[in-house]
């Protein structure tokens, strides 16, 4: 296997010199890439799915972020992208949709974590999947009150939470939403970035107003999908570990 170290370079060379390197490459060789630039955890996966070749595994550890590829040939199967986006129409319900998710995938065996949330007239309660902990994101300003009712220190609770189930290592993370917050820089955009560079199978749910920023923050990296029990489980078929 060829090694590439690219550490302590930064965006855009990464890609640019793993782009070279693959046009070399003959069908079924493998190339090793060590990256310490943080975008790569986004970049590489979207440069192999542009290419068409395989990526084959990814790790993180030290600061270093290791991806394996595999040069695409005739009998090179390529993989579903372990970031999934479910967008969400008016009239759809993510939370019941992830509700049975959660329910099909742990009785076949496998560990799921994460958060999932239920509105509840103008409250949206979080259920922390790996303790039980549930708690309400919105802040009581009463009836007269203007501005965002969203609770910050609720929200930070939050991503804590789902940093802790992203240590635990399930085979399956659910993130209630990409929203609003997210595409401005916070709430859990880090542990989304920190689940895509891990390559652990994720699933987030995206209302189909926000699908413009979530596509300007996951590019082709992550797939697509409709609010579907089916794709959800076609989609988690092609990634379950094997039992």
């Amino acid at each position: 296997m060829k090694t590439l170290d690219l550490r302590g370079l930064k965006c855009p060379l990464p890609v640019l010199k793993t782009r070279k390197v693959l046009a070399g490459l003959a069908p079924g060789e493998q190339i090793e890439v060590a990256c310490t630039d943080p975008l790569s955890a986004i970049d590489l996966p979207n440069l192999v799915r542009e290419t068409g070749d395989l990526l084959e595994g990814q790790s993180r550890a030290d600061g270093t972020l290791v991806f394996v590829i595999r040069k695409a040939g005739a009998k090179v199967k390529r993989a579903r992208a372990a970031l999934a986006a479910v967008v969400y129409r008016e009239g759809e319900s993510i939370d019941a949709l992830f509700a049975q998710v959660h329910d099909v995938v742990s009785a076949r065996g496998f560990r799921v974590g994460g958060l999932v949330q239920e509105p509840c007239g103008e409250s949206v309660f979080v259920t922390h999947l790996d303790s039980g902990k549930t708690f309400d994101l919105m802040q009581r300003l009463g009836a007269c009150a203007e501005g965002c009712r969203l609770d910050t220190s609720a929200l930070a609770e939050a991503a804590g939470l789902l940093a802790q189930s992203l240590a635990a290592a399930p085979d399956l993370l659910l993130v209630t939403r990409f929203g609003k917050v997210e595409m401005e820089g916070g709430g859990f955009l880090a542990e989304i970035g920190e689940a895509a560079s891990l390559g652990l199978p994720t699933l987030i749910g995206v209302a189909a107003r926000r699908e413009q920023g979530w596509r300007a923050f996951a590019g082709d990296f992550a797939e697509t999908l409709p609010c579907s029990l089916d794709a959800a489980l076609e989609w988690w078929d092609a990634l379950a570990p094997a039992r």
